[in-house]
């Protein structure tokens, strides 16, 4: 019945990542207004193009998609493969003033994700404030909030919460102004049987900008309690191609990346090991601008109430304290 911090800790990271996608779908941003008709006849320029496609966005509250993760690490002469999938369902998305989801919106996640023979599945079912999570048969129930869980220490979560990612005005319009650059600069566009494809290019040094731009004064990115960057860390450009449907709804997304940096060796610490990852990642949406429809799990009433387990597991008693 142990529950291990590190399957829990890359669901978090999974959920954020689709949170962070679906935040394009959580109501007006700055600037948005200037996009063009995407039946206009002028031809469009990449960036013309994508602002149609953010503000064709604005108005969802439903998202359904799906993405796959996968990591290669070369290190010291050893290779580890990294697989991770899933799934995310959500109904009544919609700006809220804290990030949290709206009382009456619901999402559902799935995901998996294989390394070194090992596999970890994990559901997540959230409304009317709960979260539901099973994570390889174990199934247990807590305040969507982590704040409202006794005992707890909601700095450093180890509990996947529903958060979308908070950036201000300021911040998204920069960021805005910093992907029109991009996108000027390093894309190409082509349309055919009505979908476009933009294919673009981040140098490394657009990157850093970007991720400047991201972090929080604390260091942090949004949405992670531990910032998964360091300065030893240097990327190659990354290539990234979006296909749009004929509204100018995202249909698809890929991205691909590699990048090199020191880890740690624990026998000398001063030496460190050059470690290469490689990473692909695919997103495809499905059935934008209809309803979603979420079937919550049929069993809810088997999960277990955080605050019980805590009583029958004291040794785990704060999620903080569970160990790898």
């Amino acid at each position: 019945m142990k529950l291990k911090k590190r399957p829990i800790a890359i669901a978090l990271a999974f959920l954020t990542l689709c949170l962070a996608l679906a935040g394009c779908t959580a109501g007006p941003r700055p600037g948005s207004s200037t996009a063009s008709d995407p039946g206009s006849s002028v031809p469009s320029t990449p960036a013309a193009i994508w602002k149609e496609a953010v503000a064709a966005m604005e108005p969802l509250t439903d998202l359904d998609l799906s993405l796959t993760l996968a990591t290669t690490t070369e290190m010291d002469g050893s290779t580890i493969a990294v697989n991770m999938g899933g799934d995310l369902k959500i109904k009544g998305l919609a700006d809220t003033a804290d990030g949290t989801l709206p009382k009456d919106a619901e999402f559902l996640c799935s995901f998996h994700q294989s390394a070194m023979g090992e596999e970890t599945k994990i559901s997540l079912y959230g409304a009317e404030e709960t979260m539901f999570m099973d994570l390889n048969g174990v199934k247990l129930k807590y305040p969507l909030s982590l704040d409202e869980i006794p005992g707890s220490d909601s700095s450093t979560p180890d509990l996947p919460e529903f958060s979308v990612p908070e950036i201000d005005n300021e911040k998204q319009e920069q960021i805005a102004k910093a992907m029109e650059d991009i996108l000027s600069e390093n894309a190409t566009a082509t349309e055919k049987d009505g979908k476009t494809q933009i294919n673009l290019t981040i140098t490394p040094e657009q990157l850093q900008d970007m991720m400047g731009l991201l972090t929080t004064e604390g260091g942090q990115l949004p949405g992670l309690s531990d910032n998964p960057l360091s300065e030893s860390l240097q990327f190659s450009d990354i290539t990234m191609a979006v296909t749009l449907n004929e509204k100018r709804y995202f249909e698809k997304f890929e991205m691909k990346l590699s990048g090199t940096m020191t880890v740690a060796d624990e026998e000398n610490a001063a030496a460190g090991v050059s470690a290469t990852a490689h990473v692909t990642l695919a997103v495809e949406f499905h059935g934008l601008g209809q309803p979603v429809t979420i079937a919550p799990p049929a069993d809810l009433e088997e999960y277990m109430d955080i605050e019980e387990y805590y009583t029958q597991f004291p040794d785990y008693g704060e999620y903080s304290s569970w160990a790898a």
